[in-house]
């Protein structure tokens, strides 16, 4: 699958499969062995990896490397609901504007105190345009931040401009345990945004010496410490022996670099990696039984053009609704090559705030009578009246032929679809609505239903392609950002949630997901929508069990 980042990291997945649809496994005859290795003692667990080249907090890093050797001031427990980290506790004021943090006695790696002026640095290299991170999206509602986000690389001021820039951020540290954050605007939800690893603490002292990410010299707040990187091959780790949370029994991770999937499956056969991440289930009999299915943090679905007056879909919920209900997701899901459940929403499985009742319908039937409403409610007498664009990438295989299909087969609509190349898509998707529809997907770095909702249909948010606005969607969303309270929060977001999908804003299709290959050894495994990779947030509470 292809992530697109117009913003940062960002968010956005284009309508573009390429490993979501994977390729068959080559068939073998063994399962994985012990490969020599000798049970209890071996505390050993063995990856693979693709090789990236930083390990900086503020950088383009490897999310499962990351995870085993930083932690932020909050975590995520296995229901992905928010809980100490570094900091042991946390306040938020009435207004949802302002959050203090509380930070535990910690040490880093090295013996060095975790202070929270360490995490003010860290923050501020994440949004100094200097340092190119990328992550600054993160840290949009810090008071402050939107200037320095508002920089593009022809606008990159003096360094005078840009320090005093980020030393008004609304961010100090009173004393050593004590972080203030001061917000431009409620966003409660941010407690669960800083346990991202691009949010960890980073001593000054540590990052700004050469070398300070490789192995030996990094500087570790995490479970682990980097003992070993030999680029392009290869890195290992072991327990940090200054950790302040549960001891890990693993005594060494040890991450490869394979030159294929194949070759890595082919590892896994001979028992050198106990744990591999797949994008679709395996076709080997031999390995079948040993995968499991993985869930994802984003959603693929088609958006509606809510803006332009004179639209269809923008004048039609009717349409918008026939639309949706002649289509049978999940055959759809099968010719692209999708692997993950069928959508009702967008918030995924796993994530907190999803809701198991909102499901996707297909209903020929009440697709038809939706139609003939909305050709009353657009004064049209017959359907060859309505004309609509739907523009997609060039990846998607068969689905744009499926859905032209159905909705000609159920409800007689010719639809155009015009299939761009994805620099052409995304300018096109971001100049105007010249359009009716769009394919798109959406991923969320934290699992809180803000992230899921708010980017997306937000009214004037910048990744909003549909235009949609509903001030009644976002007065639950305000609400529910100025609520420190988590269940009322998530009550509200509900509310949010359910109203978008009776809109309905757009038709969801799928949420993404894979395979997870688990060596029979490997016990105590944790796989969430966050994982970069299986396991990867909570692989510090695996165990590897007698190898025979």
């Amino acid at each position: 699958m292809i992530s697109l980042r117009p913003i940062g990291r960002g968010v956005l997945l284009a309508a573009l499969i390429l490993a979501a649809c994977g390729q068959a496994l080559p068939s073998g005859s063994e399962a994985p062995t012990a490969s020599g290795l000798s049970g209890e003692r071996e505390q050993i667990l063995r990856l693979s990896y693709s090789e990236i080249g930083t390990l900086d907090p503020a950088g383009d890093f490897d999310l499962a490397t990351l995870h085993l050797l930083v932690r932020g001031l909050t975590g995520l427990d296995e229901d992905m609901r928010t809980v100490p980290a570094i900091a042991e506790s946390w306040d938020v004021t009435e207004d949802g504007t302002h959050l203090t943090f509380h930070l535990r006695e910690a040490r880093y790696s090295s013996g060095d105190p975790i202070v929270a002026a360490d995490f003010v640095y860290g923050w501020r290299r994440v949004l100094d345009p200097r340092i190119e991170s990328g992550w600054g999206y993160l840290l949009a509602d810090l008071v402050g931040a939107g200037d320095l986000l508002a920089l593009t690389p022809d606008s990159v001021p003096a360094d005078e401009v840009i320090d005093s820039m980020l030393a008004g951020l609304g961010l100090s540290a009173p004393d050593e345990r004590t972080l203030e954050v001061d917000l431009a605007r409620p966003a409660a939800y941010f407690a669960t945004v800083a346990y991202f690893p691009a949010l960890a603490p980073v001593p000054e002292s540590w990052i700004t010496r050469p070398g300070a990410t490789e192995g030996g010299a990094y500087v570790s707040s995490g479970p682990f410490v980097l003992t070993e990187w030999v680029h392009d091959q290869r890195r290992t780790f072991e327990p940090n022996p200054m950790w302040w949370g549960d001891p890990t029994a693993l005594r060494r991770v040890e991450m490869q670099v394979y030159g294929s999937e194949d070759d890595a499956v082919e590892a896994f056969r001979r028992g050198e990696i106990d744990l591999l991440g797949l994008p679709a289930l395996p076709a080997a009999a031999d390995l079948e039984g040993l995968a499991q299915p993985r869930p994802g943090s984003s959603f693929w679905f088609i958006g509606f053009d809510m803006l332009t007056p004179g639209s269809p879909t923008a004048r039609s919920a009717e349409l918008r609704r026939a639309l949706s209900l002649a289509i049978d997701r999940g055959e759809l899901n099968e010719v692209v090559g999708f692997n993950g459940p069928v959508a009702g929403s967008p918030i995924p499985p796993g994530v907190p705030g999803h809701d198991p009742d909102l499901a996707s319908v297909f209903d020929p039937d009440e697709a038809r009578r939706s139609l003939a409403q909305a050709l009353d409610d657009l004064g049209l007498t017959d359907v060859d009246e309505l004309h609509l664009t739907f523009i997609h990438g060039t990846l998607v295989g068969d689905g744009p032929r499926h859905l032209e299909l159905q909705w000609r087969t159920v409800l007689g609509i010719e639809v155009e679809f015009v299939q761009l190349e994805p620099d052409q898509y995304f300018e096109r998707l971001f100049a105007g609505h010249d359009f009716d529809m769009f394919w798109l997907g959406w991923y969320a770095d934290y699992p809180h239903p803000q992230g899921y909702l708010e980017p997306v249909w937000g009214c004037e948010q910048p990744l909003n392609n549909a235009g949609y606005c509903n001030p009644a969607f976002d007065e639950l969303l305000d609400r529910a950002a100025r609520t420190g309270d988590v269940e009322r929060q998530l009550g509200l977001y509900a509310d949010a949630q359910r109203l978008l999908v009776d809109d309905p804003a757009a038709m969801f299709l799928q949420w993404t997901g894979g395979y997870a290959l688990v060596a029979p050894w490997v016990d105590g495994l944790v796989l969430t929508p966050m994982d970069d990779s299986p396991g990867s947030v909570f692989l510090d509470q695996i165990r590897i069990t007698a190898r025979d």
